[in-house]
């Protein structure tokens, strides 16, 4: 036997309410005689509440879903900076554009480019002594300064819906096959409120390798 535990009575009959879902004792039930238990279907803390019109109810319900902790853990931190999608437009260049730009800092030993597996995509692959490395993607056309990112009405990030030019440059720094300094001096400093999710992504590398 424990002793200093309030256990509950296994002979306590209990139920679930309809409104709240909460199992409870049947004492927590108002008396109604229509129904099979002796007892109604909501607890009496459920009926004292106000209740709600359909509309306010499913509007009760996508506040519950859209906070819910699942949907929390699928949201990026400081994705609030990724919102603003007219302003990620910033700079546009052309592919090409962008392409003579790498021409002048690479070589073609070491990053090649060719036609990808989506029709208007480019794969590029560094070069290595083993074989080559796939790296990513480019698309082709105008392309905005920073990756557009589609969010759903849940408002968790679903896809990259256009990738950015600063996504690429990111993208070869991190493969060390860039440096910030010639990405600077070649590309320019990235501005406007836009940019501050790609100042963040250059903090956390240079002082993850430092």
């Amino acid at each position: 036997m424990l002793e200093g535990i309030d256990l509950p009575s296994l002979s306590v009959e209990s139920k679930e309410c309809i409104s709240c879902g909460s199992t409870k004792p049947l004492n927590r039930f108002r008396r109604d005689s229509s129904v099979s238990d002796g007892r109604r279907m909501q607890c009496e803390q459920c009926e004292a509440s106000p209740r709600l019109s359909t509309a306010e109810h499913v509007h009760r319900l996508h506040e519950l879903n859209v906070n819910s902790e699942a949907l929390k853990r699928q949201r990026w931190a400081h994705q609030q900076d990724f919102k603003n999608e007219a302003a990620r437009y910033g700079r546009q260049k052309h592919h090409s554009e962008l392409l003579c730009g790498l021409r002048h800092l690479l070589l073609p030993e070491q990053l090649y480019l060719m036609d990808g597996r989506i029709v208007g995509d480019l794969a590029a692959f560094k070069i290595t002594r083993q074989a080559p490395e796939y790296l990513f993607y480019i698309p082709t056309g105008v392309l905005p300064e920073f990756s557009i990112i589609e969010f759903d009405d849940k408002d968790c990030p679903v896809r990259e819906k256009r990738r950015g030019w600063r996504t690429v440059l990111l993208r070869l720094l991190k493969s060390r096959m860039l440096t910030e300094g010639q990405v600077r001096d070649e590309f320019g400093e990235a501005q406007g409120s836009a940019s501050t999710a790609w100042r963040r992504e250059l903090f956390i590398f240079r002082n993850g390798h430092e």
